[in-house]
């Protein structure tokens, strides 16, 4: 069950506007953004959604809360509007506030373009809170994913966290049980939220779904993997099942990198946590089989999955243990005695 904050009359983008402005309302300025990203990601190009992101552009350069500025630069962030690009460039460019550099970039490596690597690259040399720094180094690695872009394999800031992790020896016998997949949305709702939409390729269809560890993964892939050839890019996706909602949201991306004869193999969240890595080679037919295994990191599990992509045709094979390997990390005030 969930509770509709404010009256119907002030859940509007014009009472969300006027919330966010200080004028007496019953939205919380929490909800007035979240009123006005919705209403701009789903039209940026209508009248409604012009004036929403012209709002949030303005809470994030005028507002005299800290933290709503970040909510608006995080909901900027959503919207494929040349106006909230131009917003998160701005903040990238002249900001200092760790926070809101840190927003913008995760917004840009969604909807930025070429120009706007060497943009974040800059905005990770400036940035003096660490958050900040990996935020930017991580948005510039993703937005060279999937614009195709080469990176230096020397550039040490567009490593992600983990990545460089050792992998986690397989002891278990639990494989992964492969199905067919119907997907609960057609295949243009298949990753509703477009916080992430933007990283899965945009020629990416459903090609199957398999079982580890009680989860469901449904894998998209991309149409065309001989690209991954010559470039860094996204090979596609897992995505998880929110079963009461009938939807579907990006768990992990698959970056990959040319390296020798294959590829390099990255399997991470779309916030750059890296959870797998491994290699990938082509047959000689054009299929591409990927191995890919757990990284040591507090909360993992210890697994080893091989999976190919022929065509349409997906198949995995893999093993994980049945219970965390490395245990997650618990606050000191909240740790047993």
């Amino acid at each position: 069950m969930s509770v509709l904050i404010g009256s119907r009359k002030d859940r509007t983008v014009s009472g969300a506007i006027a919330a966010l402005d200080g004028k007496p309302t019953t939205l919380t300025t929490g909800t007035a953004i979240g009123i006005l990203v919705e209403a701009a990601a789903a039209s940026p190009g209508s009248q409604a959604g012009k004036r929403a992101t012209t709002a949030l552009t303005k809470a994030l350069t005028g507002h005299e809360e800290p933290q709503v500025r970040v909510a608006a630069a995080k909901a900027l962030g959503r919207i494929d509007a040349p106006a909230a690009v131009r917003a998160l460039r701005r903040v990238a460019d002249d900001e200092v506030d760790g926070q809101l550099v840190a927003a913008a970039s995760e917004g840009l490596a969604r909807l930025g373009t070429r120009a706007d690597t060497r943009r974040l690259t800059g905005a990770a040399d400036r940035a003096t809170w660490e958050h900040a720094v990996t935020a930017a180094g991580v948005s510039t690695r993703l937005l060279a994913h999937r614009l195709g872009l080469r990176l230096d394999p020397a550039d040490v800031a567009l490593r992600l966290p983990g990545e460089d992790a050792p992998t986690l020896p397989v002891t278990g016998r639990i494989k992964a049980r492969i199905h067919d997949v119907e997907l609960p949305v057609p295949r243009k709702a298949a990753v509703p939220d477009p916080q992430w939409a933007a990283l899965v390729p945009s020629d990416a269809a459903p090609v199957g779904a398999f079982d580890c560890g009680g989860r469901t993964h449904v894998v998209l892939a991309t149409g065309d993997p001989a690209r991954l050839r010559e470039a860094p890019g996204v090979a596609g996706a897992l995505l998880g099942t929110n079963e009461s909602m009938g939807t579907t949201y990006v768990r992990w991306v698959v970056l990959t990198r040319p390296e020798g004869d294959g590829v390099a193999v990255t399997v991470a969240r779309p916030t750059g946590e890296v959870g797998f890595v491994g290699t990938g080679s082509w047959g000689d037919d054009g299929s591409l089989t990927v191995t890919v295994e757990a990284v040591d990191a507090p909360g993992a599990t210890a697994a080893r999955a091989t999976a190919t992509l022929r065509g349409r045709t997906f198949t995995i094979d893999g093993r994980a243990e049945r219970a965390l390997t490395v245990p997650r990390l618990v606050p000191a005030a909240f740790a047993p005695r």
